[in-house]
């Protein structure tokens, strides 16, 4: 649900991040980051990304950015924080800057969708603004598919599809209702609200179409 969000957030106020998290390293964060750039809307893979390269980025490109090892990118760094938080709200996701060069001021979108991956806890403000995944390691027992090298390739039929379902189905999102889910915290809430209202399109999609049949 989440990495369909990515192709239809316009049609949302809130958009969450995802965050992912493991207590211990080799929990498989890294290749969870390389499936999600296989599906998500222009995956941007963003290790050890800066401030301005962020709301640069976002402006310029509107992308899908997966920031892996944020356990050293966030570390003592409460301007890269800050405008991960503000991303969060569509009416609020904006940064000012003075340019250098003419000394007016410039407004940058941060507006877009997000993957932050660490070891240990996101900080509280990230953690409250997103869809948290907790990994660990893999059991003796279990049983992994590794990923071909041709993974990214061949995702690109599913890629293709989710665009055309989000440009055919966008009016559909910001029109839903759904059943708000009974959380006391209503960051939570709205966090997934994007998530259950995307699942009610595809699922009263389905009906109509097995209706029709």
């Amino acid at each position: 649900l989440w990495a369909l969000l990515t192709y239809s957030y316009d049609s949302f106020r809130i958009l969450p991040m995802l965050g992912v998290v493991s207590l211990e390293k080799r929990c498989g964060k890294t290749t969870l980051l390389e499936v999600l750039l296989g599906f998500v809307f222009k995956g941007v893979p963003a290790s050890n990304i800066s401030t301005a390269t962020v709301y640069r980025v976002v402006s310029k490109h509107y992308p899908t950015l997966l920031i892996d090892e944020a356990d050293t990118t966030l570390e003592n760094n409460d301007e890269l924080r800050g405008i991960l938080n503000c991303g969060h709200t569509r009416a609020l996701a904006y940064v000012m800057r003075t340019n250098p060069d003419t000394m007016e001021e410039e407004r940058f979108c941060t507006f877009s969708p997000k993957v932050v991956a660490k070891i240990g806890k996101l900080p509280d403000t990230l953690h409250d603004r997103s869809i948290n995944i907790q990994l660990r390691r893999r059991l003796p027992h279990e049983k992994i598919v590794p990923l071909d090298i041709d993974f990214m390739d061949n995702q690109v039929t599913v890629r293709r599809k989710c665009l055309r379902w989000a440009k055919d189905n966008g009016h559909l999102l910001r029109d839903v209702e759904v059943e708000r889910p009974e959380i006391s915290n209503d960051r939570a809430v709205e966090n997934w609200l994007p998530l259950l209202a995307i699942a009610r399109t595809c699922g009263e999609l389905c009906y109509v179409e097995a209706y029709a049949d």
